[in-house]
């Protein structure tokens, strides 16, 4: 060791120079990742079609909202001294769950939502209220051109023989340049005098849209919740709401007098700000964070839930909403929304 020569030591100034350098370095670098942080989140926000390829790069972005996600990163964490970790049983969460486990409490995210096939559900499972605690996501969806292929009301239209008044009003509504509870009520009164007969006639019309059945399943299968709310009827949409299983169900409802429509709504209207407070209800019903909700939708009535929840996503929709949306879906295929939440590959 003799040919080593001795560490050369630094007056005190050298050194303070070379540490405030190393700051002033330090602080420019932070500060360009910074920059490139938000540049790539504006990137991502951008709303536009997706592709396989894109949606496999979201998932990756969106991964938070897979359930347990941030459990795995405590599990990490509680293990690497370096984050402050403890080794084993420093997680909250798996603590909890001891506790959940030992007082009967916990259930098994599988077995509650198991044996779906399609588009069957098990019946009773659609409320407005609280069905419990859920361990997954909570997906809304909106229901005309969203969770069926239809206008709902554009069925009743064609029955009254006011179809083309009433698409043209839908369509203007849905583009954000008319008043929608405003739009809602003059499309309403041109079914007065029809019969409740054609109620039965347009829910027998009616398509759910395709991929519908494996992302109830999906989500479900994860623990989580789905519901539906909309600015339709709920003599429309319960029946088809309780097939497919859904957790909630949220509607404007007909008024009818002696077997017939008035041409009135019953009951406050489902408007944008319906739909925002029914995901947050829904939200809190099912102990679900906001950071865990997905809202899906066509129209301007859908722009405040889809800004409201962690991840909007226009669904085949009206150009004002593919431009505020987080992201956007052309393909009427639900499934897609899988993607985005980690649940398919």
């Amino acid at each position: 060791m003799a040919h080593l020569q001795p560490a050369v030591e630094l007056p005190a100034r050298e050194v303070h120079s070379r540490r405030a350098r190393l700051a002033r370095h330090g602080h420019r670098f932070d500060r360009l990742a910074r920059l490139r942080h938000l540049g790539r989140a504006r990137r991502a926000q951008r709303a536009r079609p997706v592709g396989d390829r894109r949606l496999r790069r979201a998932c990756r972005r969106l991964h938070p909202l897979r359930p347990g996600a941030h459990r795995g990163r405590c599990h990490r964490a509680a293990g690497d001294p370096r984050q402050g970790g403890r080794g084993r049983g420093g997680c909250p969460h798996r603590r909890r769950s001891r506790r959940r486990h030992r007082a009967g409490l916990h259930r098994h995210r599988h077995g509650h939502h198991g044996g779906r096939q399609g588009l069957q559900g098990p019946g009773p499972r659609v409320t407005d209220g609280a069905p419990g605690r859920a361990s997954g996501p909570l997906v809304v969806l909106d229901a005309d051109s969203t969770l069926i292929r239809e206008e709902a009301i554009e069925l009743l239209a064609e029955a009254a023989g006011s179809l083309a008044h009433v698409a043209l009003v839908t369509e203007r509504a849905m583009r954000g340049e008319l008043d929608f509870a405003a739009s809602l009520r003059e499309r309403v009164a041109t079914l007065a005098g029809l019969d409740v007969a054609v109620l039965a006639e347009a829910r027998e019309r009616m398509t759910p849209t395709p991929g519908l059945g494996e992302l109830i399943a999906g989500v479900h299968a994860a623990g989580g919740r789905i519901g539906v709310v909309s600015g339709g009827f709920h003599e429309l949409l319960d029946p088809l709401a309780e097939r497919l299983g859904l957790d909630f169900c949220r509607a404007n409802r007909l008024e009818v007098d002696g077997g017939r429509l008035t041409g009135r709504v019953d009951g406050p209207i489902v408007d944008a700000h319906g739909k925002a407070a029914a995901l947050d209800e829904w939200a809190a019903a099912s102990g679900i964070p906001l950071r865990r909700t997905v809202a899906v939708g066509d129209g301007a009535n859908d722009l405040l839930m889809l800004e409201r929840a962690a991840l909007g996503v226009a669904f085949c929709a009206k150009p004002i909403v593919r431009e505020r949306a987080h992201v956007a879906i052309d393909r009427p295929d639900l499934s897609g929304v899988l993607a985005l939440l980690g649940l398919r590959g």
